[in-house]
């Protein structure tokens, strides 16, 4: 009986097992209600199963003593009081997967004392540990846990839990700053949950990676924040996540953020963090060639920031429109664009965003076939950046400068230039910007006649920029092929 009605409803027969990650006494309990009901379809099944809270109803039959919630109740009855309730508020963690530190914040404890706690619920199974420092629920165990800290928690205590959780992300966020060099003071924020434990933050040697890490749970904590009517947490949590995104790109990712953090911005009604935010939906969009949405929202930003206060903002948005004039090709715009970056941040005594205007401008003369003249910026603004401290955008001026030095006949230290370049964006972790310098690598191979060394380096970087979803790869591949011998 059975046999027919899975193979004529697989798809809702595959989501039940889902919905129940295959756990015995669920898949039972499954059956039981099926038999008893023979005209019930899987469909019904399915769609109930699929209903958050009920979820647990409906696999836990009346009087029915090894049930899917008796079951559940009964290893929650055996925990200590202090794993029942880690259990019980990890239940109100916005994301699948949960560290260590996130879990400690959630009980105002510390890792030390928070870790034998976790393991306590993973040796009963009321929770999974894949990997080092990732905890995961079921989402059956997950809706078991959110009903007893509804029973056995307050409305204040499960609020705080959240919000200790939420600005551990932040916090956790925050130290990663040292990965770039901001671009302005970043907007304060008045936590109102006392500093976590400071080894439960990600070490500063591995704060990229913890990024990455935790992009997905981030995100989630985000959108909960958002949920929970905290939309400057919201907001700040946006903000926090730069450094991954300036460095790792994810540009899908990072529009949906920055669009996120814009509506937050809106809510919590501060002008100046929406524009900020607008800027990054263009810059978002413009790593992904996706021009005509990049202007839209930069021409969003300058409209939204305030004309009184702060015109820093104003600043990424004419650089933005430069650069999209610059990948189009439309030379004159972007050194028009540039030029009025260059007179802001000049007005505005940026020396870090005077040397930024310059490097944008160099490149562009250096498309125009004015060499000298884009030399000459982008020798100022690496001395600048230099001087700033700002080694990231030191590399990416030199990258630049390498290539202007090569159509210049200077092969030889162009190649130095990129060869650095490259080196210091790797250890750096930016995947972009590393294949920028493989790429002036390759078209200074191809200046000096080094057509077999100019193939390899472009075979190399094409899949980087392909699997960043880069406008660039189609000018390597365009490249490539004009370098590729002709078969005989």
């Amino acid at each position: 009986m059975f046999g027919d009605r899975v193979d004529t409803e697989r798809a809702h027969a595959t989501t039940i097992v889902r919905l129940t990650a295959g756990l015995p006494i669920a898949l039972c309990s499954v059956a039981a209600r099926l038999a008893a009901k023979p005209r019930s379809s899987l469909e019904r099944m399915a769609t109930d199963l699929g209903t958050g809270k009920k979820r647990l109803a409906v696999l836990s039959a009346r009087n029915e003593e090894d049930s899917v919630q008796a079951t559940f109740d009964l290893a929650y009855q055996a925990l200590p009081p202090e794993a029942a309730r880690l259990y019980r508020l990890l239940g109100l963690h916005p994301g699948a997967e949960i560290s260590a530190g996130a879990a400690a914040a959630a009980i105002n404890e510390t890792v030390g004392k928070t870790q034998p706690l976790l393991e306590e619920l993973v040796e009963v199974s009321m929770l999974t540990a894949p990997e080092d420092d990732r905890y995961v629920f079921h989402d059956l165990h997950r809706l078991h846990a959110v009903e007893k800290a509804e029973l056995h928690d307050s409305g204040d205590e499960r609020e705080a839990a959240q919000l200790r959780i939420l600005e551990w992300y932040l916090r956790a966020a925050r130290s990663t700053a040292h990965l770039v060099t901001l671009d302005e003071d970043p907007i304060g924020y008045e936590f109102t949950q006392r500093k976590p434990d400071t080894a439960s933050l990600p070490e500063a040697e591995h704060a990229l990676d913890w990024l990455e890490r935790e992009r997905t749970n981030l995100y989630s904590a985000m959108q909960a924040a958002a949920q929970l009517g905290l939309p400057e947490l919201a907001w700040q949590l946006a903000d926090a996540m730069w450094p991954l995104f300036l460095l790792h790109k994810h540009y899908r990712d990072f529009l949906t953020v920055s669009q996120l953090g814009a509506k937050c911005a809106q809510e919590w009604g501060n002008a100046y963090a929406e524009t900020l935010m607008l800027n990054r939906c263009g810059a978002a969009c413009r790593g992904a060639g996706r021009f005509d949405e990049a202007v839209e929202y930069y021409g969003a930003a300058l409209r939204t920031l305030p004309a009184e206060g702060d015109q820093l903002a104003a600043i990424r948005s004419v650089e933005g429109l430069g650069l999209v004039a610059l990948a189009q090709g439309r030379l004159d715009d972007a050194l028009r664009e540039f030029g009025e970056d260059l007179r802001r941040s000049r007005e505005l005594g940026r020396q870090h965003d005077v040397a930024l205007a310059m490097v944008n401008l160099g490149v562009t003369l250096t498309r125009k076939d004015r060499v000298g003249e884009a030399i000459e910026n982008l020798e100022e603004a690496r001395r600048i950046l230099a001087d700033e401290g700002d080694g990231y955008n030191v590399a990416r001026a030199r990258i630049d400068l390498a290539r202007a030095l090569a159509l210049s006949g200077n092969v030889a230290e162009a190649r130095d230039h990129a060869t650095e370049a490259k080196t210091i964006m790797h250890g750096r972790g930016s995947a972009f910007e590393e294949a920028r310098a493989m790429q002036v690598l390759a078209e200074v191979a191809d200046l000096a006649g080094e057509a077999a060394e100019a193939q390899r380096r472009y075979t190399e970087v094409l899949p980087i920029f392909t699997e960043l979803g880069r406008p660039e790869a189609k000018e390597v591949k365009e490249r490539l092929r004009a370098t590729e011998t002709p078969s005989s």
